[in-house]
């Protein structure tokens, strides 16, 4: 009877050099199947945002010019039922090892668990979906709190059509920082890509400058109008 682990991947960055890591432990793996060997079967499947895929048995399928969108990595040996599988996407992660003898899923287990531990963390405050929803509400609420004040008020005498104004820029302010914040920090990301073309790295650097240039001034324009 088989033995199976599986393990979840989250908050993640893979670069480069992980990928390699991971594809040079498959191959170290099939190296070690010396028993009917012609049943072995390693694939290296890496799909790009541009709707292409690369496939191969050999690590060549990494491409800095192009933005990683999933990848998924498989050795296995039917005449032994072994397999060994790892599969990325930016929503999700996961891999899986099987074979007949426990001590040797166990042994293969940590050896990739390992080297998954070894990758860099996505920040999980702002890559789960209940703290993109708070960051993205405070993101908005300063903001409409400081637009009511100085223009809404003037303009609209009366309570309720302001408050109705607030509700509405507050709801659309927010839609648009929790779908920014979800595209920028997935549970999975893949750094591999050139500098230029990382679109990651650009959407972190301007949340960077706007926390700096717009958070902290308007803190320090609603603590001095509270006081």
């Amino acid at each position: 009877m088989g033995v199976t682990k599986n393990k979840i991947i989250e908050h993640k960055i893979f670069k480069e050099h992980d990928l390699n890591k991971i594809m040079s432990y498959f191959i170290e793996v099939e190296k070690e199947l010396v028993v009917e060997k012609q049943y072995n079967r390693l694939s290296f499947r890496v799909y790009y945002e541009d709707n292409t895929s690369i496939d191969n048995n050999n690590p060549d399928v990494l491409d800095e010019t192009k933005l990683i969108n999933a990848a998924h990595f498989t050795l296995s040996n039917l005449y032994q039922d072994l397999h060994i599988e790892i599969d990325l996407s930016k929503s999700k992660g996961r891999f899986s090892i099987r074979g007949q003898n426990k001590d040797w899923v166990d042994a293969k287990f940590s050896q990739l668990e390992d080297l998954i531990k070894a990758v860099p963390n996505q920040n999980k405050w702002l890559a789960g979906s209940i703290s993109q929803f708070v960051i993205a509400n405070l993101i908005s609420a300063p903001f409409v709190l400081i637009v009511s004040y100085f223009f809404l008020t003037p303009i609209v005498d009366e309570l309720t059509p302001n408050m109705f104004l607030g509700m509405f820029l507050h709801v659309f302010i927010s839609s648009i920082a929790m779908l920014r914040l979800s595209t920028t920090y997935t549970n999975i990301e893949f750094d591999t890509s050139l500098e230029h073309l990382n679109k990651n790295k650009q959407r972190k650097n301007n949340i960077k400058y706007l926390a700096g240039t717009y958070l902290f001034p308007v803190v320090l324009v609603i603590l001095q109008y509270s006081t």
